[in-house]
């Protein structure tokens, strides 16, 4: 997959725009900084920067991410969007739930000692 940059600021719908606020578009391209845009507008986009995503890139490689992080960006409520509109498996992202949330039970026992 050859690289292409991203259209100049100017040139992104303002809600892509309005996401990219750290960084320089210009500067970035497609596939290379991929990750990161799909992480960015999936987790705190509108639907038209999502909308412009999916224009961009092939639902396939939106699933493809979300697979190989295990959407550790999202919510469970975005997770289960997600699953929904991409057709995820269920079992695949009830996991990704799941080992979230027993991380974050084991991080909220921290400094309990048994028997104290």
């Amino acid at each position: 997959m050859s690289e292409h940059p991203l259209p100049a600021a100017s040139d992104l719908p303002s809600a892509v725009r309005d996401l990219l606020w750290d960084v320089a578009p210009g500067e970035m391209c497609l596939p290379r900084h991929r990750d990161f845009l799909i992480g960015r507008i999936l987790t705190r986009g509108t639907w038209a920067a999502v909308d412009w995503l999916r224009r961009e890139l092939t639902e396939a490689a939106i699933a493809e991410y979300l697979h190989r992080t295990r959407g550790r960006l999202l919510s469970p409520r975005q997770l289960r969007f997600w699953e929904l509109v991409l057709g995820l498996p269920e079992g695949a992202v009830s996991g990704w739930i799941a080992d979230r949330q027993g991380a974050s039970e084991l991080w909220d026992r921290r400094g309990i000692r048994s028997g104290a």
